[in-house]
């Protein structure tokens, strides 16, 4: 991988929004839930991109690093258009539950808890993030990484209070950093 993109510019692509991604598995398929809970000023995108540039900028292996607009698409994008020869798209990545039973999936960052048996749920909190770079130039990806860890916390509500929410911010930022930290390594950087 490194070989393929040594001496070239790289654009960095965020897709990932502000919200987290809250799920509840009941202990019947009439309690489960999910929702969506807006936390804006957490800035996941920025976190993220912010720790993928100090990876990319400590490796010295391109020639530049620019940032390109959120959620700047390969399949689309032109080395023309971005001015750049390799993307670095960042998405929320996708991993099934990890207690089994259900085709209840975790995706992006957020809360997901799963109750056994009426016993306190098993909860965690989410970062899960995919990596994928992609040589603008011959149209073909040159590596990709994904990067699932769950650091557990207990609440048996499907959103956080505003209390729970301050409590959890540091958390959920230093997850997202680990985890992006994670990827750009199995990449290589």
């Amino acid at each position: 991988m490194r070989t393929a993109v040594t001496g070239r510019s790289v654009g960095v692509s965020v897709c990932l929004r502000d919200e987290l991604q809250n799920v509840w598995i009941g202990t019947t398929v009439f309690n489960n839930d999910s929702a969506e809970q807006p936390v804006p000023d957490w800035r996941f995108a920025a976190t993220t991109e912010q720790a993928v540039l100090a990876a990319l900028q400590s490796s010295a292996l391109f020639s530049d690093v620019k940032v390109l607009p959120r959620c700047t698409d390969a399949k689309r994008a032109s080395t023309q258009t971005l001015a750049v020869d390799v993307l670095l798209h960042i998405e929320p990545g996708v991993f099934p539950d990890q207690i089994g039973g259900t085709n209840q999936l975790q995706r992006g960052i957020g809360l997901f808890q799963r109750s056994v048996f009426g016993l306190d749920p098993f909860s965690g909190l989410h970062a899960v993030l995919a990596i994928q770079l992609t040589d603008l130039v011959s149209r073909k990806s040159v590596g990709g990484a994904a990067y699932d860890p769950i650091a557990p916390i207990f609440d048996d509500s499907i959103l956080l209070t505003p209390a729970q929410l301050d409590a959890t911010k540091g958390q959920f930022t230093a997850l997202l950093q680990q985890v992006a930290g994670s990827c750009m390594t199995q990449l290589g950087f």
